[in-house]
């Protein structure tokens, strides 16, 4: 048995451990059982993905399971297949984020079975802004303009959660975009569904980005966090364009 004992943080962190728990248990042939609900005070990840199943079939095995912990334990900072070894033949109890891409995108199309894919297709670049608390590891607008090259000229919406931020009014002035006044939800489905996707260092724009079928620019830290040496938070996907930005940082991450 593996199980999820707790979603941690917003959806996008909520889809890493969902997903990490189900790849695992696929992995290993084991019953998988996680929460329907997070915490209270976050917002519910079901409500997004009605289909989601929460247990499953398998190997169960009893005795005193082995604890994968991506809090205080960093397991992400092993490979994928270390674990996998690791925990096999033992039941499993999973804490974390897990914020690792490469632990992902092997099996991109199985996650995208589970979850989600795009069921229609918006002729739209979308481009998303992450404000609010998260400002400071928001790419400059230099970012934005070097992303938006080489492609055709589609309408361009900017999905945000800070619509006062002053780079949400820079880039409308310069790009010509319109600022969508969609809900959360709905912005999830559009970004996953549009032709082009101007990422940012966004768990929330990373799912959406990861279940489409659309071409992606992500902003890649030459250093620090979310960089190709910070390996356990690595969000880098082959076949998505990566644009050097200069080194960002996050509250509780040492560069």
């Amino acid at each position: 048995m593996v199980k999820l004992l707790v979603y941690s943080g917003d959806r996008g962190n909520q889809l890493f451990g969902y997903a990490f728990t189900r790849l695992l248990a696929h992995k290993l042939s084991a019953a998988f059982s996680m929460p329907r609900l997070p915490p209270p005070g976050w917002p519910p990840l079901v409500e997004w993905f009605p289909n989601l199943v929460f247990s499953g079939d398998g190997e169960t095995l009893n005795g005193s399971p082995i604890i994968v912990d991506d809090f205080r334990g960093h397991a992400s900072k092993q490979s994928f297949e270390t674990i996998v070894r690791q925990c096999r033949g033992k039941a499993v109890h999973v804490i974390g984020y897990f914020e690792r891409s490469d632990c992902f995108y092997p099996d991109r199309e199985l996650i995208r079975s589970w979850l989600a894919k795009p069921d229609r297709h918006i002729e739209q670049i979308a481009i998303h802004v992450r404000g609010q608390g998260n400002k400071h590891i928001t790419p400059a607008v230099a970012y934005y303009h070097e992303a938006l090259k080489g492609f055709p000229d589609l309408p361009k919406v900017l999905y945000t959660d800070d619509p006062k931020f002053s780079l949400v009014d820079t880039l409308v002035k310069t790009t010509g975009c319109r600022v969508s006044t969609s809900s959360a939800k709905d912005s999830f489905f559009e970004i996953m569904n549009s032709a082009v996707i101007v990422s940012t260092l966004s768990t929330f724009c990373w799912w959406a980005a990861f279940l489409s079928d659309a071409s992606v620019v992500q902003p890649e830290p030459v250093s620090g966090y979310r960089s190709r040496e910070d390996a356990e938070r690595y969000l880098g996907v082959p076949g998505w364009k990566l644009i050097p930005v200069p080194t960002l940082s996050a509250p509780g991450v040492q560069n």
